[in-house]
């Protein structure tokens, strides 16, 4: 019993601390995010927590969304997971006589009109079943990729069935159960627990209100929102919030309007970075170009994403002041990012470097510290004597030279060198300790690639492959002016598509 009733407090507690991120939304500039509720009415198993835009925000697929309504559940373990089976099982939700689609179907027929521009969206700590069919139908945002689930083929083919179960679930046509599924989103492995205090103090902190204490057992905010509750106060405009809060001193207090530092984030996949808009003052998000970590047309990489990029780059260099930068992205657009700032911009950068013990802050320091002792251990390959181009392949976090010499050896038979350069300490989580470390590397990485260039000629364009983390990529990238032409490559870890490299972007 003691265990049960321990699960039930741990999920409203996880619903409160969620209200609480949302809430940050009122604040954000940029925002049009006007009202929050609490346990709204009327919204059958979206009602944990919704939020109102007015004027309405733009979604990714550019249609326009007034509401976001939540369902929010925190499991203690995960012995369930989300499959196709899941979303017309009732007990997956703990309900008794609905399922999920249901639900949401419900929705749909109280109004058409209002819920083609509401999104409904499943914040649940159980994962996504990577063996059912479920896995593939999901983009990076939880929506259902409507290409793959209508594919044109019968009832007897593996999706055919798949949309044969849900549209008998609900007694819908196939049009009708787009319309449905249009607004779902999905949002699977949702952080909790620690790992959610700290994204909800991010998010705090970028709208100036007191975080949580890593030294402190309780926090005001969820106590706040379940008196406000009692108080049948759950419905919340952005004036009278701001309000509530200041009342209870959560406001942190400054003597300026203006903070002395902005954040930023870049976002190219959904895991970990789900609510990076929220937490930063700029934000880039190019999510509509992947699926997972696979970019939809490799065309995109040059024509859509380097532009974005670049341009993004110089809103960050405009707002000339320091700023705390998010990069939940891949190293071909940490290392593009760094490339367009530069590091004769002024622009002085603090990245939040992700690992698995958490989050810390990297800053370089402007002048170099300490005794300096060589940090790689290299080798060079000659590989065609006629070959025109250089290809370079840094090893931090994994050794990736054996995978870049066969790719080479079959892909790219113009190369006439390729400069290995490896962490001398050992590749891993741990070869790189902080921003200082990071620029070590690169001013020993500089002098020898100067000097390979110089021996094998510096018109050479460098194909460059890199496993490490994006603070360094992030860094590494301000100095790429200095190497000439460069081309970058993505690796597919997963093996679902080519198995090897695939060439990203070409710079400058």
């Amino acid at each position: 019993m003691a265990d049960s009733v321990l699960a039930i407090q741990k999920g409203f507690e996880f619903q409160a601390k969620f209200f609480w991120y949302k809430a940050c939304s009122l604040y954000r500039p940029g925002s049009t995010a006007v009202e929050i509720t609490y346990e709204a009415e009327s919204v059958p198993g979206f009602d944990d927590v919704t939020i109102s835009f007015d004027p309405p925000r733009l979604s990714t697929y550019g249609y326009s969304v007034s509401r976001e309504c939540y369902q929010v559940k925190f499991h203690v373990d995960h012995s369930r997971a989300f499959d196709v089976d899941a979303l017309t099982d009732p007990a997956f939700i703990g309900a008794v006589s609905e399922s999920l689609l249901q639900k949401l179907y419900k929705n749909f027929q109280a109004s058409e009109e209002d819920y083609a521009t509401t999104n409904y969206y499943i914040i649940n700590t159980w994962g996504v079943d990577r063996n059912d069919d479920l896995n593939y139908l999901l983009n990076n945002e939880g929506a259902i990729i409507f290409k793959r689930l209508f594919d044109g083929t019968t009832d007897r083919s593996k999706m055919g069935k798949i949309r044969k179960k849900w549209k008998e679930h609900l007694g819908l046509s196939d049009d009708e159960l787009k319309k449905v599924l249009r607004q779902l989103r999905i949002c699977a492995n949702s952080p909790s627990g620690e790992f959610f205090d700290e994204t909800l103090s991010y998010g705090l902190s970028a709208v100036n209100l007191k975080p949580l204490y890593d030294d402190k057992r309780t926090n005001p905010y969820s106590s706040l929102i379940v008196r406000l509750h009692e108080e049948k106060s759950n419905r919340l405009h952005k004036d009278n919030l701001y309000a509530i809060l200041e009342q209870e001193d959560l406001w942190v207090t400054t003597t300026t309007n203006e903070k002395a530092e902005a954040s930023a984030g870049i976002r190219t996949f959904r895991k970990g970075a789900e609510n990076l808009g929220l937490e930063t003052d700029k934000f880039l998000c190019l999510l509509k170009h992947f699926e997972s970590r696979y970019i939809l047309d490799e065309s995109l990489w040059q024509g859509e994403v380097l532009p974005a990029v670049q341009a993004f780059s110089q809103e960050l260099i405009n707002l000339e002041k320091p700023i705390i930068l998010h990069l939940d992205t891949h190293i071909s657009t940490a290392f593009a990012l760094g490339y367009y700032i530069g590091n004769k911009s002024g622009t002085e950068i603090t990245i939040v470097q992700k690992s698995p013990k958490g989050r810390a802050l990297w800053k370089p320091k402007l002048t170099a510290s300490g005794e300096e002792t060589e940090q790689w251990d290299f080798s060079e390959i000659s590989v065609n004597s006629d070959g025109d181009d250089l290809a370079l392949s840094i090893s931090i976090t994994n050794d990736i030279s054996a995978e870049v010499d066969l790719f080479i050896r079959s892909q790219l038979t113009t190369v006439v060198s390729v400069l290995h350069a490896k962490a001398i300490s050992g590749c891993g989580f741990s070869a790189i300790k902080d921003a200082d470390h990071i620029l070590q590397y690169i001013v020993y990485l500089n002098r020898k690639i100067r000097a390979w260039r110089i021996a094998n000629g510096t018109q050479k364009k460098i194909h460059i492959f890199i496993s490490a983390p994006n603070s360094f990529n992030f860094f590494l990238g301000q100095h790429g002016s200095g190497y000439g032409r460069i081309s970058l490559y993505e690796y597919d870890f997963e093996g679902i598509r080519t198995g090897t490299y695939v060439q990203s972007l070409n710079l400058p």
